[in-house]
């Protein structure tokens, strides 16, 4: 059910109202039972870095301005939690009341379902000769994928939205409830409360097939502090000697993707508007924010960004880090190289030019260049829209 959907039930609950009044029941002392359809709107969501730009400050005054190589297409879209359905149930009692109103003290239940999705992942690889191909030179140059200058304004970096898997949440609540105008057929209401969010995330297992290419490869990346800019190169070497005795005897590569989703407290607050059927049924319409530092995490090797990017200023900055290669490095299988993060492709000698490669179809090896995961954190919180009746008893 869409947003534009509940909108329209309540138009059509409230006319129902107006062509057929009823008085509505006072509450103090009795239980009210709501079965209920919501729409939740998780209000976070980790915005690509893609188009950061700077200008960089050189000794002699000069400006050198350097932008993220990625491709600016990944701003167009950003991680989230998709919006999605929900539903629940309330269970209040009327604690008091006044001329004016009454208050209700309301327990709450909410089922969610839907799934962490858009892992920006970007890529330059290198497609190298097989070294298999029937007549010389050998090697022949690399192919660059995605390949530079073929259309006007075609990125040289490959753009991949990635699903990160299923979340679910169920999400218990107390709070308190004041409701004006009790007897009248249109009672208005506001409360206030606490709750908890039980997290359940299932991971993609594109996301453990990434996890696995990266363990398996070697390379290197380097970071800065963005508030110094001090900067330091991260060096996954590959095989290693872990006994001292000059035996290569362990591969070390880049730590995994990790997603994390744990339980949380959040707090929030509620309006709403009771239309009273009958005295003992109400057709209710109510929205709340939930505030929480409740959040989903991805890392990759340990780091919110693995390839970072640079930083996103109008002012110039200090001449510290202009120049560095920010990506993650990973060399070509000549140099050393092990692994890479993903298969794009294969190459072959083109037959009507032996001297050059053309791109073939995936080959089941992992291909060397360079790349970018950008991680971060996407907070559970947000509105929540919902559509339901009571029953009094």
């Amino acid at each position: 059910m869409s947003k534009r959907s509940i909108c329209c039930l309540v138009v059509v609950v409230a006319l129902l109202g107006i062509v057929a009044p009823a008085s509505a029941e006072e509450t103090k002392g009795k239980f009210r039972f709501s079965p209920r359809l919501g729409y939740v709107t998780v209000s976070d969501e980790i915005r690509s870095n893609s188009t950061n730009a700077a200008a960089f400050e050189q000794p002699d005054g000069t400006l050198v301005f350097a932008d993220d190589p990625r491709n600016d297409r990944g701003a167009e879209q950003s991680a989230s939690i998709p919006d999605g359905v929900a539903y629940g149930f309330t269970v209040d009692y009327g604690l008091m009341k006044w001329k004016w109103g009454e208050l209700s003290i309301a327990g709450d239940y909410t089922r969610f379902e839907s799934t962490v999705s858009d892992l920006e992942v970007q890529g330059q690889f290198y497609l190298e000769d097989p070294l298999d191909s029937p007549s010389p030179p050998h090697p022949l140059s690399d192919i660059l994928y995605p390949a530079c200058g073929k259309k006007p304004g075609r990125s040289c970096w490959a753009l991949y939205r990635i699903g990160m898997g299923d979340i679910e949440w169920d999400n218990p609540q107390i709070g308190v409830n004041v409701r004006f105008r009790p007897t009248k057929m249109l009672s208005p209401y506001v409360g206030a409360g606490v709750g908890y969010y039980m997290i359940n995330f299932t991971q993609d297992s594109m996301i453990d097939e990434l996890s696995n290419n990266l363990a398996h490869t070697n390379g290197s990346y380097a970071v800065y502090d963005p508030e110094t800019y001090e900067q330091k190169m991260v060096i996954r070497p590959g095989m290693v000697d872990t006994n001292g005795d000059g035996t290569l005897d362990k591969f070390k590569g880049f730590g995994p993707i990790e997603i994390t989703a744990d339980d949380a407290f959040e707090y929030h607050l509620r309006g709403g508007l009771d239309l009273s059927v009958n005295k003992w049924l109400t057709v209710y319409f109510d929205s709340s924010f939930q505030w929480t530092d409740g959040q989903v995490r991805i890392t990759a090797d340990g780091r919110e960004e693995l390839g970072q990017s640079w930083p996103d200023s109008d002012e110039p900055l200090p001449n510290k880090i202009s120049g560095m290669v920010l990506a993650v490095q990973v060399p070509s299988h000549r140099q050393g190289g092990v692994g890479g993060l993903m298969d794009v492709g294969s190459a072959f000698q083109n037959p009507d030019n032996p001297t050059e490669l053309k791109r073939g179809p995936k080959d089941g090896q992992l291909d060397a260049g360079q790349f970018y995961i950008q991680g971060g954190t996407i907070k559970y919180g947000g509105y929540i829209f919902n559509l339901g009746v009571r029953f009094t008893f």
